[in-house]
């Protein structure tokens, strides 16, 4: 996993972000994986993590910036609730 930075000095914590690995988010947030398919955006192929970021997975599906911006807000939204 490649953590990006909260911006506290020596704190790294993953984040979810356009850039995040498929892999990463559904292995730090496992909630995430309900939330994409629901929109249409699988992220197994055949048991297996998709390859690429989280971006890339929602281009191929011809999603927007703005959509892929709402797609990230909701995301945090939905996984800070279950987290909290």
């Amino acid at each position: 996993m490649t953590p990006e930075s909260d911006g506290a000095k020596g704190n790294q914590a993953l984040r979810i972000h356009r850039g995040i690995s498929v892999e990463d988010l559904i292995t730090s947030f496992p909630e995430s994986v309900a939330f994409m398919v629901n929109e249409g955006l699988p992220c197994f192929v055949c048991g297996e993590p998709t390859w690429g970021t989280f971006e890339e997975m929602a281009r191929k599906k011809g999603k927007s910036d703005a959509e892929i911006d709402r797609l990230v807000a909701s995301m945090k939204s939905i996984v800070g609730r279950q987290n909290a």
